[in-house]
């Protein structure tokens, strides 16, 4: 944060990283000794696909030569569309990710990319954080749902600026979410998630971290998003609905809080918020296959499972059927008590994969209406990310999960 200080500024557009803002920002951090950048050529990448952010490959050329240098690295920025800013801001994506890369990557025994350089402007709430959400989290929902297009008009006004550089992952395959992928290809990445949070298992690290996303921080500004967006989602998707998405909209909008306050009770690990195929990139096959892992923006900590309903509901297609996905979340658990992981029985993996996909609906219906998905493939994906979600929802005995 503090090598912020050496730059005349920090980038707002793509059009800012320029040879010489790159050259100090590199050499901030020691990345760069001798050497100096004397051409930037940008290159957008994943358009429709990074809902809140803006991602950039920066093709570099030095004067003179340096041979450990990085030919290519990735810049992140917050996105250009307002709403989309606005509510990754409100969110706290953009702060969370920067902090993220610097306090707490380093532990994670998940690969992630190297991160060359940090900066952000300060928050304005820094040191009253925990305040400010304590407040919040003592009104009523009604409240928060009268004070939420206040708090997203502000975040639209916020003046904040965030920049990452990171290795280009490049030539790794990114996975791709729309064609999904195998079961036993889902098996290796939900194993090399558990052994990750098996890792932060119950870790004291979260304590400190209150940037980090917590499920149950703020459970009744969610439902008052939940009561204040449903509408907007059965409006926009409601001929591709089941009709028994009505009762589980009303099951969630009685228990939409016990369920938030069930998964982000302990035993609590890393999650990382939005683990799918599209932010995971691949080398090698069969059993030398690794990932790495990308976007960190919803990092959080919360009840493992939460991951890995997210992973199976948003990569598997429905023709996957019940005995596959028991299949998936099993190796997932066996491979938590294979890292130490005890006092976790499959009864009680198995209880909170299924209310985790409870809440990833009560998400889909919270967030409806917030997004701006102005390119085709973000619109493709949404779409069949709720096909294949809807396919897997519990039906019954809810109020026993639950409770």
């Amino acid at each position: 944060m503090s090598a912020a200080l050496t730059l005349p500024t920090i980038p707002q557009s793509s059009k800012e990283l320029t040879a010489e803002w790159v050259t100090l920002a590199l050499r901030a951090r020691g990345v760069v000794k001798r050497g100096t950048v004397t051409e930037v050529r940008s290159e957008i990448l994943g358009e429709g696909e990074g809902f809140i952010g803006l991602i950039v490959r920066l093709h570099l050329r030095f004067d003179p030569p340096e041979p450990d240098a990085p030919e290519r690295i990735i810049a992140k920025l917050p996105i250009g569309l307002a709403q989309n800013r606005a509510l990754g801001e409100l969110l706290g994506a953009y702060e969370r990710e920067i902090r993220f890369y610097e306090e707490l990557a380093p532990v994670v025994e998940l690969n992630t990319p190297h991160c060359y350089y940090t900066a952000m402007d300060r928050n304005p709430f820094e040191g009253r954080e925990a305040q400010t959400l304590r407040f919040l989290g003592r009104l009523p929902s009604w409240i928060m749902r009268a004070l939420f297009p206040l708090l997203l008009g502000l975040a639209r006004r916020s003046k904040r600026r965030y920049i990452l550089l990171l290795e280009d992952l490049a030539p790794a395959r990114v996975g791709d979410q729309i064609a999904g992928c195998t079961p036993v290809v889902a098996e290796r990445i939900l194993r090399e998630l558990a052994v990750a949070q098996a890792g932060l298992w119950n870790s004291p690290r979260f304590e400190p971290l209150i940037w980090l996303a917590r499920i149950d921080l703020l459970p009744r500004a969610s439902q008052a998003m939940l009561r204040r967006n449903r509408g907007a989602f059965f409006k926009q998707f409601g001929k591709h609905l089941p009709p028994s998405i009505l009762g589980l909209s009303n099951w969630l909008n009685t228990n939409g809080v016990a369920l938030m306050n069930h998964l982000g009770s302990p035993p609590l690990t890393l999650v990382h918020g939005d683990y799918r195929l599209d932010n995971l990139f691949f080398e090698g096959s069969g059993d030398e296959l690794s990932l790495t892992a990308v976007d960190w923006q919803g990092v959080g900590c919360a009840r493992g499972p939460l991951d890995v309903a997210y992973f199976i509901t948003g990569n598997l297609d429905p023709d996957v059927g019940v005995e596959a996905e028991s299949s998936l979340v099993r190796a997932y658990h066996q491979e938590l008590l294979a890292r130490g992981v005890s006092g976790y029985p499959f009864e009680g993996c198995w209880r909170d994969y299924q209310l985790s996909k409870l809440f990833l609906l009560h998400r889909f219906m919270s967030g409806e209406g917030l997004i701006d998905l102005s390119h085709e493939r973000g619109q493709l994906l949404l779409q069949r990310n709720l096909e294949r979600l809807l396919a897997r929802l519990p039906q019954e005995n809810l109020d026993a999960l639950l409770h």
